[in-house]
């Protein structure tokens, strides 16, 4: 395995990673809503010679929340998205993709800065904190799940929208994600292809296929390195298959696509580590970015 898998993982940065890798999200864990019920009641004095009957507590009666309501049409999506993440959760062999993009210094496909070796890439988002950033460096600060362009930009120019499908339907299903969850625009990244990582328990980038199981220690560039990709992956996996809230992650190093029948592979897709500093390039409205 090519030390560019890890190479930014140096004992300083490492340590720094391992910070963001043990702080889960708030939308990971789920917390119950403290029940509604009132604290110790106080009695009122009563007056002198006054007998007060014993009152019987109160039986207090929380009714259950209701459920979502769904439109038929909604209620189709979300049984298709459930199935999807039921059955990303097994990772078999015949899933396998040959053909993931690679991200070396011989794919002419890829944009480059020639002046830095950064690698452009994009990530759908609704947080607005790039808008203001265009032409400026940033640093993440949580790992940044991304595709190289122009491979969703090229996808969404040839979609032609219909009214059971429309354009970002489209989009969500193509990268895996739940219909209406609100992403709405497109960040360009100029990013270090050293802080690039296929999410696959074979992390590699320099060639077109991501293995089911993880790779002996020896094949990364130190146990450290091993240790610390082995322990992202098996965080990642514990959160992304919940019923409720979970996630299609093949673990293939490409995205479920829910919306193809015939073929589950979506686009190839990799991670930016978090404290890496980026440049960004472009912030584009979703339909603007699909304009043929």
């Amino acid at each position: 395995m090519s030390a560019a898998i890890l190479a930014a993982c140096g004992t300083n940065a490492t340590a720094d990673r391992t910070i963001a890798l043990a702080t889960v999200p708030p939308t990971a864990t789920a917390t119950s809503a403290p029940t509604d019920v009132p604290a110790t009641a106080t009695s009122a004095p009563t007056a002198a010679a006054t007998s007060v009957p014993s009152v019987p507590p109160k039986t207090i009666t929380i009714e259950p929340t209701a459920s979502p309501t769904f439109t038929p049409e909604q209620a189709e999506l979300e049984r298709r998205f459930r199935a999807a993440v039921s059955d990303a959760e097994i990772a078999e062999a015949s899933e396998i993709y040959d053909q993931l993009t690679v991200i070396d210094a011989n794919n002419r496909n890829l944009v480059r800065d020639e002046a830095t070796g950064r690698v452009l890439v994009a990530t759908w988002t609704s947080w607005n904190g790039y808008d203001g950033l265009v032409g400026q460096e940033t640093t993440t600060t949580r790992e940044t799940w991304v595709s190289i362009v122009p491979e969703m930009q090229n996808f969404c120019k040839a979609y032609t929208a219909t009214a059971d499908v429309p354009l970002t339907l489209r989009l969500e299903q193509l990268l895996g994600l739940p219909a209406n969850n609100g992403k709405n625009r497109i960040v360009h990244l100029w990013v270090p292809a050293e802080d690039l990582f296929r999410p696959s328990p074979d992390p590699e980038i320099t060639d077109s296929v991501a293995q089911l199981e993880m790779p002996e220690a020896s094949a990364f560039p130190s146990q450290q390195d091993y240790e610390f990709s082995r322990d992202w992956f098996n965080l990642q996996r514990s959160l992304s298959y919940d019923a409720q809230n979970g996630y299609p992650w093949t673990r293939l190093g490409y995205t479920y696509d829910w919306g193809n029948l015939q073929s589950e592979v979506g686009l190839s897709e990799f991670v930016v580590w978090a404290k890496t500093t980026v440049k960004v390039e472009s912030v584009t409205q979703n339909e603007a970015y699909c304009q043929p």
